[in-house]
């Protein structure tokens, strides 16, 4: 129960979505019962009564009846209607129904059958003052009940989710590590949700073990604390294979090093494409040798091993075989690798999206953790959730609508340009989080003005409206586009601020340029740009003796900043005073 009311419910069953982790901690359930009317709530029609519920779970002298009637069969939901079970008994106690004739209501409910609902209206009402409910009493209680019947679940529907539920945030609190190791194994096959799992096993502290050949199985398993990384989560490997390899594994011995992996897998099959994979996914990194170098003679090594073996194959005899002459062959010469340097981090980390759709090393926004968590930016994946056509899901949440404003954050992965009709250009760019990622449509004003940091890599915070179409995914329209500041940087502007609060002029930075027409000029302005942030910046034109207040801007004036125009504008050139 903790885990719920704390709203720690990513692989909850019926749990997840974020308008219904926030009902949760609120409610602060600690019954069965109060999860069971929590799903029940959650959906269009009875969420209206999720402020009333909550507001009467915790103070009971806020429920009110229509008549003392109504307390035995809505005490256990504090005064709200909520279950189907709950209309027949008010049909039956209030107006004298038959069990048959509630029965009927029900079923219009269930499928929402207005025109049925419409035509008992007067019945209800008559049978209702009948029993000594006033008029008026009972016309408000009949509009609840309209109003209900546009969605609602029976109060086993919602009990036998409830019970999963509740399973399954048991599994999670308990076993963390081995619940969330069969909760990846789930979801292989969706990368965003593999992604979003990992996420949150990174948050709660549970590891996530590279993939590698040597330990690896084709499903997630727990190791060491951790969690081992399938292989069959990797892309264009295929399970098959991923059997096989672990088969060899197990049958004859730990691989040993490159040259051993691919000798013994060439002889079960394995092609250029899943030698590859393997490689950039680090799933070979155990065997001893830079993924650089492997990526640099994998195909002449497959090709190589693949020309050895061909002779080999089982029931082929050659004409020159005997047991002197294959003695005196030469033996296969190892595979030799080239002395070059392995890949930097961020080339790993983008060879590692390619080949598993996820980062595994670490995550590129991991610099940016810090700035991120300040703008108080929403998961993109809650908002793809919100517009997903799925009538038995909790995800089908109001948190996000058509046309709402949100902002959000992460890192540009595409970028595509194109022409309007009025031949202005506008940007189609991918944007992605650490959950998932958004296409953003960045209209001609709004890509004249923050164009320069539509670049690839680059970090940024977008804020904009959504715009939903039927058959199609949802996308944000940009209106406004942030740089945002790795954490060093941030740490670096907010110590220099308050030097600048307690001085008499702000401090600003000066750079000397040649001309306005300069590369030194273009180039500089660039970095300024791309670098934005809250320190005034003003360039100093020599050839006209001038300064460019007009033109002035702000950066973040980081080391790396301020390395990188020193070395393009000369040491004496930028100075601060």
């Amino acid at each position: 129960y903790e885990t719920l009311c704390s709203g720690k419910c990513d692989g909850v069953f019926q749990l997840e979505s974020t308008g219904i982790r926030q009902m949760l901690m609120q409610l602060k359930p600690r019954c069965l019962d109060d999860v069971i009317a929590a799903i029940a709530l959650y959906r269009p029609g009875p969420m209206d009564s999720i402020p009333k519920y909550i507001e009467s779970r915790h103070d009971r002298s806020k429920i009110k009846y229509a008549s003392p009637k109504l307390a035995p069969i809505l005490d256990v939901t504090y005064g709200c209607i909520v279950y189907q079970e709950q209309v027949m008994q008010i049909f039956r106690e209030i107006a004298g129904y038959s069990f048959g004739h509630a029965d009927v209501v029900r079923r219009a409910i269930s499928k929402k059958k207005q025109s049925v609902l419409d035509g008992e209206r007067e019945a209800f009402i008559s049978g209702a003052v009948e029993r000594g409910i006033t008029e008026d009493a009972a016309v408000e209680l009949f509009e609840d009940i309209v109003s209900f019947a546009n969605y609602a679940f029976n109060k086993s529907h919602a009990a036998a989710y409830a019970v999963l539920s509740f399973r399954t945030a048991y599994l999670k609190t308990h076993y963390p590590t081995e619940y969330a190791s069969a909760l990846l194994t789930s979801v292989m096959s969706s990368t965003d949700k593999l992604a979003e799992y990992v996420a949150d096993c990174q948050n709660r502290g549970i590891t996530i073990l590279p993939p590698d050949v040597n330990k690896s199985r084709g499903t997630f398993r727990v190791e060491d604390g951790g969690i081992r990384f399938a292989l069959s989560a990797m892309k264009n490997v295929g399970d098959g294979f991923i059997n096989v390899l672990v088969d060899e594994r197990e049958k004859n011995g730990k691989f040993e090093d490159f040259d051993d992996f691919v000798s013994r897998m060439k002889k079960l099959d394995m092609n250029k494409r899943q030698l590859e994979m393997l490689i950039k996914s680090g799933s070979l990194d155990s065997l001893g040798t830079y993924r650089s170098r492997m990526l640099a003679v994998y195909e002449s090594a497959l090709e190589k091993r693949g020309a050895e073996l061909s002779p080999s194959i089982d029931g082929q005899i050659g004409l020159f075989d005997s047991d002197r002459m294959r003695a005196s062959a030469p033996k296969a010469t190892r595979i030799s690798f080239p002395d070059i340097p392995e890949l930097t981090a961020r080339e790993k980390l983008t060879l590692e999206k390619e080949s598993c759709g996820l980062y595994l090393s670490g995550h590129v926004l991991d610099d940016y953790s810090e700035s991120i968590s300040r703008m108080n930016a929403s998961r993109i994946s809650d908002i793809i959730a919100s517009f997903k056509d799925d009538e038995d899901s909790s995800e089908a949440s109001a948190k996000f609508t058509d046309k709402m404003r949100v902002t959000v954050a992460g890192c540009v992965t595409k970028r595509t340009n194109k022409r309007t009709k009025n031949d202005e250009q506008m940007a189609f760019v991918m944007l992605e989080d650490r959950t998932s990622s958004i296409e953003v449509l960045v209209f001609p004003k709004t890509l004249a003005k923050y164009g320069h940091l539509l670049a690839a890599d680059v970090v940024i915070s977008v804020t904009g409206n959504l715009s939903v179409r039927e058959d199609e995914d949802v996308k944000l329209l940009a209106d406004r586009i942030s740089y945002v500041p790795s954490n060093s940087e941030a740490k670096t502007v907010s110590a220099a601020a308050p030097r600048e609060e307690q001085a008499r002029k702000p401090q600003t930075l000066y750079l000397r340029v040649p001309s306005e027409t300069s590369a030194e000029y273009t180039r500089a302005r660039a970095i300024c740009e791309i670098f934005e942030g809250g320190f005034p910046t003003v360039f100093y034109v020599t050839d006209e003796g001038k300064y460019l207040r007009e033109k002035s801007v702000r950066i973040s004036p980081t080391d790396f900043v301020i390395g990188e125009l020193r070395e393009l504008l000369g040491e004496e050139n930028v100075v601060f005073k």
